[in-house]
């Protein structure tokens, strides 16, 4: 099957582009576009799009003005604080206000992209939603579905790369794109809102000066308008401002991936030595399992971030070497919450934990056979950067059955 892959795959083999071209001529001059927009210095495809008649200029990927962005932030404000005034603040933000800041980013590539289909399915996964959390019961004694509002952000992040991806959510180079964009928006968010309560508490302590005191309520309001707008501000500086040319992700990856790794080794040995302190300890169990998904992230965008021309040989043994680490850490995880489940029963925590403990499991061995794979055909990290995207379906499935399905298994208990 053609795919923009398979064009750049074979950007240098004219006589294969060629029979791609006569076999299938309109579903090449789709693919060519879209390779165009991902290698626009391509002079192969670049001379096939003047053969082509293909527009160089691609109008249809305008990104959204500043005022559009200032709408889009406004909007998600607004429709974070205004609901909340008529709703207990407990029951209201932890369902929605991740829906709504996700959603907004999901509404700014929407924009870009002019799909027409795409926004017709995004709407009505929102109105679905929205009934879908309506309609659950109090989420403080429930832990399914406080597992369901943990994992709902995550079904809203899926739903934004589809959109991101302008539908292309299989093709390889779409997902990359899609983790380094995610890394990268994560760190500008960090940025703005530590600036933003910065500006507040700046703000604050102005006004005092004066004997102007401002009360709570304002403060809230203020938080709740901003804090949803910062995702879309964020992805404007990264997509127009910064022209998505910032590495930030990748960057830090690479300088955290030794100091973790010897955090890694560290704990190992002791361990070893010590035992493992946390069988009896729920709360360093979960401490310990946000440490392993941390590492995770870390060694994924180490892997996404890597500019294959210039990797070294010890950028590569460091890498491998954190994911061998952190199998065994899972492996210690894992160990941990199956004598939990065996003393102490069956519950949905325990399961849910065990599960993701599992498909982390999976995929650092997937990653590592990769590895050894790149190693046997001196593929460099190609090999492992398939593992990564090729993964992220089950990752997918997993969210969906934890999101909409489990909590309905579970009679929402």
């Amino acid at each position: 099957m053609m795919s923009a892959n398979s064009l750049m795959d074979y950007e240098n083999d004219p006589d294969v582009l060629e029979k791609l071209y006569r076999n299938q001529p309109e579903k090449f001059e789709l693919e060519l576009s879209y390779a165009l927009k991902q290698k626009p210095d391509s002079i192969t495809f670049r001379i096939w799009a003047t053969r082509l008649n293909i527009e160089l200029s691609q109008k249809d990927d305008i990104s959204p003005t500043l005022i559009t962005v200032i709408g889009i932030s406004i909007l998600a404000g607004l429709t974070t604080r205004i609901p909340a005034l008529f709703f207990r603040e407990d029951w209201f933000y932890p369902r929605f206000a991740p829906f709504v800041a996700l959603m907004a980013i999901a509404s700014y590539f929407l924009i870009k992209n002019n799909n027409g289909y795409l926004t017709r399915l995004v709407v009505i996964f929102c109105l679905i939603t929205i009934c879908y959390l309506s309609l659950l019961p109090d989420w403080s004694t429930s832990s399914s579905i406080t597992m369901l509002l943990i994992h709902l952000p995550l079904a809203c992040w899926l739903i934004t790369g589809i959109v991101f991806s302008n539908g292309r959510w299989q093709e390889k180079e779409s997902r990359i794109r899609f983790i380094r964009y995610s890394g990268e928006l994560v760190i500008l968010s960090g940025l703005i809102l530590i600036g933003g309560f910065g500006l507040t508490a700046l703000t604050i302590g102005l006004f005092q000066v004066i004997g102007i005191e401002l009360d709570d309520k304002f403060i809230e309001t203020l938080v709740a308008l901003g804090v949803p707008a910062i995702p879309v501000i964020g992805t404007y500086v990264y997509d127009v401002v910064l022209q998505k040319k910032i590495q930030l992700a990748a960057t830090l990856a690479k300088i955290f991936a030794p100091l973790f790794l010897v955090l890694v080794v560290a704990f190992i040995l002791a361990t070893t030595v010590q035992g493992i302190p946390f069988l009896d300890d729920r709360d360093y169990l979960i401490i310990f399992n946000v440490l392993l998904i941390v590492i995770l992230c870390i060694a994924l965008f180490s892997i996404v971030g890597q500019d294959q021309s210039k990797e070294t040989f010890i950028q590569r043994c460091i890498i491998i070497s954190l994911i061998a680490a952190t199998v065994f850490i899972d492996l210690i995880a894992l160990y941990a919450i199956s004598l939990r489940l065996l003393e102490f029963g069956f519950s949905i925590n325990r399961f849910y934990i065990w599960t993701i403990n599992i498909l982390i499991l999976g995929n650092l061995i997937y990653l590592l056979v990769a590895f050894a794979y790149s190693i046997q055909n001196n593929q460099r990290t190609s090999g492992m950067i398939d593992a990564v995207t090729n993964y992220l379906p089950i990752y997918a499935l997993w969210v969906a059955l934890a999101t909409f399905i489990l909590p309905l298994v579970f009679q929402f208990q």
